[in-house]
Parts: C-alpha cells; structure tokens; sequence
C-alpha cells in the first residue's frame, strides 16, 4: 500500500535516516502514479522534496517541491485550508497543543485549518502553533516573515515572533 509506504517514509525522514526515506517514498510515488492518485502523488513529491534539502540536493528539492505544488493548486488544495511557506526552515508543521486532566502535554498536526471568511484564528505557543524543523539561525524573540497560502484567499504575509524557550507555557 502506497499510504503506507508513505507514512513510513515519513517516519524514516523525521528519523533522519534520508536514504531509507527516499527509497520508500520513490515506491509510495511509483504506486500512486499508477493509481492515477493525485493527491498521494502531490503528498509523496513534497516528502522527497524535503529529503532533498535535508541531504544537500537542492536542485531535486527545488523539482518536487515545485511539482507538488503545482499539484496542490490543481487539487485545489484539499488536504489543507491552509498552508506555510517560507526560506528559514525546511519543513513547516502545523501543531495543535492539548493538555490532557493529568496536565501532560501532547501535540497533534491537524490536516487541515478552516478559516471562516472574515474571522480571525490565533497561532500561539500551547494552542494552534507552527513549528519550524531545522530552522536556520533564529533566535528567541527574532521577528520572521511568513507567507500563509489559503485556499480561496490567496497569499497573505505575517509577521510573527520567535520562542525558542516554551518552558514558561507548560509550567
């Protein structure tokens, strides 16, 4: 099964073992193109575009992140509402914090994040927040520029602050 072998790519990614990941996504992206299956394929080309970077190849990142894309624009963007972009990380994870009755703190990465026209949704450390993977030389309190893309909204640029230290949000 392809979403399988796409989750265990994943898996091998955030592992750091890229050679392992990049085998497992190149089999989940043969299967999805035979299956004519657009979004797993826009969802495999992203992965190995993050492979890419993370192991130097910057031309191969830059051809499947672009692919998939380009696929995400043709699918409308179904799998998410809303999406983060930008040139001080490598990957960019929507997170949501809960804190359970017994006060331990886990994180979930919604799929997707309506935003209803005319609303405002906050981004904030414990709650809905985005996390940078590998970011370059950020420091706390830094302000960076991210460009968020909606779906029927476009691109819109935000500013936002950096914490490193979210000790103070948990206790």
């Amino acid at each position: 099964r392809p979403d399988a072998q796409l989750l265990a790519a994943t898996a091998a990614t955030r592992l750091g073992d890229f050679a392992v990941a990049a085998a497992l996504a190149g089999e989940a992206l043969q299967r999805f193109t035979s299956r004519a299956d657009v979004d797993g394929r826009m969802r495999t080309l992203n992965l190995l575009g993050v492979i890419g970077f993370e192991r130097g190849r910057l031309a191969d990142a830059e051809e499947h992140l672009s692919e998939a894309l380009n696929l995400a624009y043709r699918l409308d963007d179904s799998l998410a509402a809303a999406r983060a972009c930008n040139n001080l990380a490598s990957v960019v994870h929507l997170h949501e914090t809960e804190i359970d009755s017994a006060g331990t703190a886990t994180m979930t990465a919604p799929e997707t994040l309506p935003v209803p026209a005319a609303s405002v949704v906050a981004l904030r450390p414990g709650g809905l927040h985005l996390m940078l993977v590998s970011p370059e030389e950020l420091n706390e309190g830094d302000t960076v520029t991210l460009t968020l893309t909606f779906r029927d909204a476009g691109r819109k640029q935000v500013k936002a602050k950096v914490i490193t230290d979210v000790s103070e949000v948990f206790g």
